[in-house]
């Protein structure tokens, strides 16, 4: 038998054989390592999904915490011009009522003066009029009444008042 000889029975043997180990390897290799391919091509496709989904996810709560934030920080704004002004208020209100009280004080004083004066003013009154009748009494040599005495100065006083004016 030579090397190149040509057998038409071992060509079909090994044609069958080849087929056969097709067939085996297409049923017991080819078909489950497609599936598992597959299987993985899907389990991959869900990955993405889920990744995809979970970019958006973050996405949408990265802008819900900068909405957040900003009207946060609005509110926080507000609420400070809101204390601003009611502080400004207060300080308004505070510096009416102590103006209000000095206004008070002052008028009390005043009234005291006044009351003060016009003690004063009668105190001398009646030492004028006691000096008066003191020097009547020694200029006329004689004492009269104490009513005539009082009559007496109380004219000149008003003819004096009556004159200054």
């Amino acid at each position: 038998m030579n090397l190149f000889d040509f057998n038409v029975r071992e060509c079909i043997f090994v044609a069958l054989n080849l087929a056969v180990l097709i067939f085996a390897l297409n049923k017991l290799l080819w078909k489950p390592v497609n599936k598992i391919l597959s299987e993985r091509q899907t389990r991959l496709s869900a990955a993405q999904a889920d990744a995809e989904e979970a970019r958006e996810l973050s996405r949408r709560l990265e802008q819900g915490r900068a909405e957040y934030n900003e009207k946060f920080e609005q509110r926080m704004l507000d609420d400070i011009k809101d204390a601003r002004t009611r502080a400004g208020h207060e300080y308004d209100r505070i510096v009416t009522e102590a103006e209000d009280k000095a206004q008070m004080i002052l008028n009390a004083a005043q009234m005291q003066a006044q009351r003060e004066r016009e003690a004063t003013l009668l105190a001398a009154r009646s030492e004028i009029v006691t000096a008066a009748e003191d020097l009547a009494t020694a200029l006329l040599g004689e004492n009269l009444d104490k009513d005539k005495n009082t009559r007496l100065v109380e004219r000149f006083l008003n003819r004096g008042e009556v004159g200054a004016a």
